[in-house]
């Protein structure tokens, strides 16, 4: 999927001045409507930088038009489906400020785009998860503290220990946490809302293909409950679907893939 990795300024309407818009979708002249479910991560990463952020949709402009703001956006075509994801931010036209926090914050994940493996664990494993083990970065999922929601799962002391990071409902994941990793380890905190697992698994599937493997406990028990993302193997059946509109609007306008 790397070769389809592009980047697009695109002209739009809507943005107010001291702002900088994050997309849940936008459209790119030659892929039609891109849906953008990793807003959440991109929305987290560009606060604090000077101007508010807000996520949502502008109105974008024709090839021919020219709009009040600037659309800095980056995309690529999942191969499981030929259809286009990305991320995109806006800002004014006349801010030279919020359209080089929109670049910056665009190329940064543009550069983590790859596909990934999410391996899942609810830290009931026993003395050690080996998909954690063998995680090339671990994210602990929820607000329970450390302890109890690793459990034995991370394991600092393990020759192949890697980088542990927190997420919560912020969904506060910098793209440099990322960035050359293949595979994704996710903890799961003992109360964790299954909405924050969806939304995380729906944010890393828009940044590039995911495979979740989920674990199941040693000691016979259920485990965590397998996405409908993929089958009874592991295999991928659908792209993690993003909201309504931007889905539909996306399927109906994205070029077919020709052979």
């Amino acid at each position: 999927m790397g070769r389809t990795r592009i980047l697009v300024w695109l002209a739009a309407s809507g943005v107010r001045q001291g702002e900088i818009v994050v997309l849940h979708c936008f459209r790119d002249p030659h892929r039609g409507w891109v849906p953008s479910p990793a807003a959440p991560l991109v929305a987290a990463h560009a606060s604090g930088r000077g101007r508010e952020v807000r996520t949502g949709d502008l109105d974008m402009a024709s090839e021919a038009q020219t709009g009040s703001a600037t659309v800095c956006a980056a995309s690529y075509i999942d191969p499981r489906t030929g259809l286009p994801a990305g991320v995109a931010i806006g800002a004014r036209a006349d801010d030279a400020g919020a359209m080089a926090i929109a670049r910056d914050v665009t190329e940064s994940w543009m550069a983590v785009m790859r596909s990934r493996r999410l391996l899942l664990c609810n830290g009931r494993c026993g003395s050690g998860c080996p998909r954690i083990d063998s995680s090339d970065v671990v994210f602990v999922v929820g607000d329970a503290p450390a302890e109890e929601a690793c459990g034995s799962a991370v394991r600092p002391e393990h020759p192949r220990a890697a980088a542990t990071h927190f997420v919560d409902e912020r969904m506060a994941v910098a793209p440099e946490w990322l960035a050359g990793r293949r595979d994704v380890g996710a903890v799961l905190g003992e109360n964790v809302r299954a909405t924050l697992v969806r939304t995380l698994i729906s944010a890393l599937d828009g940044l590039g293909p995911v495979v979740v493997d989920p674990c199941v406990p040693r000691d016979g028990g259920v485990g965590i409950q397998e996405p409908s993302s993929v089958d009874a193997k592991g295999n991928p059946r659908h792209r993690v679907p993003v909201s309504g509109r931007q889905s539909a609007v996306a399927r109906a306008s994205s070029p077919r893939p020709t052979s």
